[in-house]
C-alpha cells in the first residue's frame, strides 16, 4: 500500500475513534470527491476561507469555485453534501438525548417508554465520547415479552461499531422492577456486547408507574460478576 492510500487508511481509522478535527473530516470528507489528490491542504484552504463547516457547507458554488484547488464539480459536491444535511437536519430530528449520561437517559426512558401498550427493547448505540449515534428496536410486540435474537443483535454491533449500548425497555403493566427473565436478558446481551469489545452502560426498565436503572441499583454489577450460562 502506498503511502498516499495509507494516510487515507488511518484517517478513515481515527474517524471511527471520532477523534477527528474539522480539518480532518472535511479532508476524509473529500476523498470521495477527489480520490487521487491529497485533500488536506485543499480543507485547510476551504475552513481558512469559510472559517467552520458551516461556511463551508453555505457558501454557493461560485465562492467555493475561488478557493484554489476547488473546481466546480468538487464545489457541488460540496453544495450537495450541505444541502443533504440540512434537509435531514430539518425533517428528521431524532427525540433521544444527544449524549449519554445516567440521570438523563433514566428520565428520556421513563418518558419515552412508560405509556406504550407493547413491551418493546430498545438498543441505543453511544460512541466514544458518550454521544448517541442511533438506535435500533427489538421486539415481538408481546405483552409480556421481548424476543432478541443474539446473532441478530451481534450482527447490529458489528455494523454499528459503537463504543458501547444502553438498553431501555417497558412492562406495559405493573412495576418497573426487573424480573428474572430481564436479568438473563441482560446477562445474555452483555455476553454478546463482551464478544465485541462494547461496554454495556445500563438497562432501563420502564412502566407506567415509574423507571428503573440496572446501573444505578447496582443490579448491572452483580449480574455481570454472577454470569448465566445460556444457549440461543
Amino acid at each position: 500500500m502506498g503511502e498516499h492510500q495509507g494516510h487515507r487508511k488511518r484517517m478513515i481509522e481515527k474517524m471511527k475513534q471520532e477523534t477527528l478535527s474539522e480539518r480532518e473530516l472535511l479532508e476524509v470528507l473529500l476523498f470521495n470527491a477527489l480520490p487521487r489528490r491529497d485533500t488536506g491542504d485543499i480543507a485547510h484552504r476551504l475552513l481558512s476561507a469559510f472559517s467552520s463547516l458551516y461556511g463551508v457547507f453555505s457558501a454557493p458554488i461560485e465562492r467555493l469555485t475561488e478557493v484554489d484547488g476547488v473546481g466546480e464539480n468538487v464545489a457541488t459536491y460540496l453544495v450537495t453534501v450541505g444541502a443533504i444535511y440540512w434537509h435531514v437536519l430539518k425533517n428528521y430530528q431524532e427525540d433521544y438525548p444527544k449524549s449519554f449520561d445516567y440521570e438523563t437517559f433514566l428520565c428520556y426512558a421513563q418518558n419515552k417508554y412508560r405509556d406504550l401498550d407493547g413491551e418493546v427493547l430498545d438498543v441505543y448505540f453511544v460512541g466514544k465520547t458518550n454521544r448517541i449515534t442511533g438506535v435500533c428496536r427489538f421486539t415481538d410486540f408481546q405483552e409480556k415479552e421481548v424476543a432478541v435474537g443474539l446473532r441478530a443483535f451481534a450482527e447490529r454491533l458489528i455494523r454499528e461499531r459503537p463504543f458501547a449500548v444502553a438498553l431501555a425497555h417497558n412492562h406495559p403493566t405493573g412495576f418497573a422492577f426487573p424480573s428474572e427473565t430481564d436479568d438473563v436478558l441482560t446477562q445474555r446481551l452483555q455476553t454478546v456486547c463482551a464478544t465485541q469489545n462494547v461496554r454495556l452502560f445500563d438497562h432501563v426498565v420502564c412502566s407506567p408507574t415509574g423507571a428503573y436503572s440496572y446501573y444505578q441499583d447496582g443490579r448491572l454489577a452483580k449480574i455481570l460478576q454472577r454470569g448465566i450460562n445460556f444457549e440461543e
